[in-house]
């Protein structure tokens, strides 16, 4: 310290140049002073940059070459931006040309220091571009996250004739796997082995890498055995690929093959396999999840112990994945003993605990947490508030639990002024989150205000908004939502894609309360904005992702185009139970009974019963119910029984109406007396099929039953009863229930009930109560069924003053529409009125 400002004295007495000659190291010596007397620290050694920088300000000449040189690895070395920056300056006021080492070094250290733009711009400068250079600003927009301008300015590399080196290929490698680039990275692959370059370790080990972010195993364990010599780098990189992958039977047996090798692990290596156990602990989709989770709990204490004899557990990234493990696996005492182990308990420490709690849907216990957190004046993170406000959603999503429900948004309030309090601006994930929480809180005033008040809005931000209006039903809000995300130039992710979508269905289920008149145009209108949609998933590349494609069928099949869903299933490149399960639901949406079933059949030579779930079986019953086969409907009902999930009560619901369609009204009433207590939708379809079968007394009986029982009845109740009354004649009852249903339940009658209401007066002879009820209630004029209806009773009792009204009213409403004609030509022809 004391020869450095002696040194720094000098330089300013005598000049720079004899400043230098004092050491044989020049800059390095007084900058660094490593290995001298004492030893500096960083802020001294900052102190001691600075000094040198102002040193080389006020000097008079330029020192040489290798004085800027030992200042730009001074700055490099301490990050210093500021210090590159004056340095930068002082070369372009003494005109000095930025030639071979210097300017390269420059360019170097300003990548370094995280100023990419202006290395750029030197970068341009520079009168001769080298590998070296070319390199330097390659990875430093990697580093910063700009891969797809890193790979550009590769091109241009090669347009210059640059030949890159093994460091431009691990850059060039990183870029791809960060995008990820396959089809880019296998060709730089190619080059690389033109090269001779795939027996070094560090690019090997890189192709590695971005083979595996890409999703390409195969080409990674290819890479892996070419490789004459590995290191624990090698060893962990294909790890992280079989991991990111969810490959983690192979991580675990590639760690296994480490040590029978006699490979010395890492703390890293340590890591990547607790997460492959995690990922082990997390699979479902197959009976032995169980087994699963025991063996991922049993190598997870193998691997606790060897950390702990290692010393390891000090790296609290091990501690954080070895606590999420023992919550992934339900042994939460393990993980607390875990978080009792940390030597400190700083904020990573709780925020890790709180995270666990959250993952075993312990709201209360991460809660519980977060408070002795702030009573150890621990300050929260960011990331913590994530966690804390992700148990406040698990609070509102407690079924019966409404003071836990509203507890959850009074902590999520008070998390959300905390968060305010500590930070100047929320973090992104912090404000997802909270929007998420409001909107399960039905709370969207707020969750809008906390969108507004983000500084940036990026697509994840944006499908936090999406979805928050989805979960709503706010469908038509969600697609403006999604039509302003895209004004804004931003690029949809899958994600979007699959929310817009699904806002489509919410839009397609709010046009069957329509008009038949308005549902026609609704649904068109929602097919447009879904081939929209799908023009865009296409044009992002999004439209073959099965998990997208799979909405889009879902989407298309709701809207009525059948056919479009059809091509959308068939052009995928594999199918699993939902994507099925899509396309059957849109078979039995649209009425196509017999096409659900022979695709069910096609589907029974693919899959086993036992990878059936309760969708297939909901939708195979809704086509059974259509078609009223008996047989399908039993088979599915017994399915359903050796499963155990037959008093589901949305499956219990479908088996009750598929029987009451297929007249067995005998085994609905076994189903539905099978139910410990039956919801309002079972006893809905058994009133259904009592009221097709014309039965009105058993209809008002079990109306009674259901009044008695304190559950409230719903619109399908009172459409079930009025056709009851309409096939017995009971024109006084039918009256009295539209208006009971108005008044005494208070529920307001749709499209059906008035349609129902005109049948039973017309079927009676009623005709003209039917016309003064029509005009009683003039919301339902604007649908044709009803006047259709209405035609239908003028036929039959000879009216033909009403008819030519009635007839009036829907040639106006659709005046393409056959049925109308018909209908007054078979009124005229009654009253022999007809002209041929």
């Amino acid at each position: 310290m004391g020869r450095a400002t002696n040194v720094a004295r000098l330089g300013r007495r005598r000049g720079l140049g004899a400043w230098i000659a004092t050491t044989t190291r020049g800059f390095g010596a007084v900058v660094v002073a490593k290995g001298e007397e004492e030893k500096a620290t960083a802020a001294e050694e900052e102190a001691e940059l600075t000094r040198a920088v102002e040193c080389l300000e006020h000097s008079c000449t330029p020192p040489p070459i290798k004085g800027y040189l030992s200042l730009l690895k001074s700055c490099h070395n301490q990050k210093s931006l500021c210090c590159v920056k004056r340095i930068q300056a002082h070369l372009a006021s003494h005109h000095l040309h930025l030639d071979g080492l210097l300017g390269e070094n420059l360019v170097m250290t300003l990548v370094k220091c995280g100023d990419v733009d202006t290395a750029v711009h030197v970068f341009y400068d520079l009168p001769c571009r080298t590998t070296f250079s070319w390199t330097a600003i390659i990875s430093g927009l990697v580093d910063k996250g700009r891969s797809r301008v890193a790979l550009t300015m590769y091109a241009y590399m090669q347009e210059e004739d640059i030949e890159p080196d093994h460091y431009t290929f691990v850059s060039l490698l990183k870029a791809c796997g960060s995008i990820p680039d396959l089809i880019e990275g296998k060709i730089l692959d190619d080059k690389i082995r033109r090269k001779g370059l795939t027996s070094d370790v560090f690019v090997g080990t890189t192709l590695i890498s971005m083979y595996g972010k890409c999703g390409a195993l195969a080409e990674a364990e290819n890479v892996w055995l070419e490789l004459p010599a590995r290191n624990i780098v090698t060893w962990n990189s294909m790890l992280s690929a079989y991991v990111d992958q969810g490959q983690a039977v192979k991580a675990l047996r590639l760690y296994r093959q480490m040590l029978e090798e006699g490979t010395i692990v890492d703390p890293q290596t340590f890591l990547i396999v607790l997460q492959a156990c995690c990922t082990l602990a997390d699979k479902e989709e197959t009976k032995s999840d169980k087994d699963n989770r025991g063996a991922a709990l049993e190598i997870g204490r193998a691997l606790h112990s060897n950390i702990r004899r290692r010393t390891y557990m000090k790296h609290v990234f091990i501690g954080n994945t070895l606590m999420s493990l023992y919550g992934n696996c339900d042994s939460i005492a393990e993980g607390e003993n875990v978080f009792a182990g940390f030597s400190r308990f700083d904020v990573v420490s709780w925020t890790a605990l709180i995270s666990m709690y959250v993952e075993l849907d312990q709201g209360e216990k991460a809660l519980q947490s977060y408070r002795q957190m702030q009573l150890e004046s621990v300050n929260p993170n960011q990331q913590t508030f994530v966690s804390s406000l992700q148990a406040c959603c698990i609070l509102e999503e407690k079924e019966g639990a409404s003071f836990r429900h509203f507890m959850g948004l009074k902590i999520g309030q008070a998390l959300h002024g905390d968060a305010q309090r500590i930070f100047s601006d929320l973090d992104a994930f912090v404000g997802t989150t909270l929007i998420g929480l409001y909107a399960k809180s039905a709370a969207m005033v707020e969750a809008e205000g906390v969108f507004s008040s983000l500084t940036l809005h990026t697509i994840v931000q944006w499908n936090g908004m999406l979805s928050a209006y989805v979960e709503q039903g706010q469908g038509r809000k969600a697609l403006q939502c999604y039509r302003q995300l895209r004004e804004e130039g931003l690029c949809p992710d899958h994600g979007t894609f699959i929310i817009a979508l699904q806002a489509c269905n919410i839009l397609s289920e709010e046009t069957k309360t329509s008009s038949l008149i308005e549902e026609q145009q609704s649904r068109k209108g929602v097919q447009e904005i879904g081939r929209a949609l799908h023009a865009d998933a296409r044009k992002a590349g999004f439209a073959s992702d099965i998990v997208v494609g799979t909405s889009l069928v879902a989407m298309y099949g709701k809207c009525g185009a059948v056919a479009e869903a059809e091509t959308v299933f068939s052009g995928l490149s594999q199918h699993n139970i939902i994507t099925w399960n899509a396309l059957l639901s849109a078979y039995a949406n649209q009425g196509q009974g017999v096409k659900a079933l022979c695709l069910y059949t096609f589907l029974l030579s693919h899959i086993s019963f036992s990878s059936q779930n309760l969708v297939t079986l909901i939708c195979i019953l809704q086509a059974s119910s259509d078609s009223g086969c008996l047989e399908i409907c039993q088979q599915l009902h017994f399915i359903a029984v050796a499963a155990g999930c037959d008093a589901q009560e949305f499956l219990a619901s479908t088996s009750i109406h598929a029987y009451g369609n297929c007249a067995s009204i005998e085994d609905a009433h076994a189903v539905f007396n099978g139910l410990a207590i039956p919801l309002v939708a079972s006893w809905n379809a058994c009133l259904d099929g009592h009221a097709a079968e014309g039965d009105s007394v058993a209809c008002w009986h079990f109306f009674e039953e259901l009044h008695l029982t304190c559950i409230k009845p719903t619109e399908s109740t009172f459409t079930s009863l009025l056709s009851a009354c309409s096939h017995s004649g009971f024109v006084d009852k039918g009256v009295f229930m539209l208006e009971s249903m108005r008044v005494d339940f208070g529920l307001k009658p749709d499209m059906k009930q008035y349609v129902s209401l005109i049948d039973l007066l017309g079927r009676s002879g009623n005709l003209n109560l039917a016309k003064r009820a029509v005009h009683k209630y003039p919301s339902a004029q604007r649908d044709l069924s009803l006047w259709l209806c209405l035609l239908a009773a003028c036929r039959a009792h000879n009216d033909v003053c009403l008819g030519e009204f009635a007839f009036d009213r829907a040639v106006c409403l659709q005046p393409m529409e056959a049925g109308p004609f018909v209908l007054m030509a078979n009124v005229y022809g009654c009253t022999e009125m007809y002209v041929a």
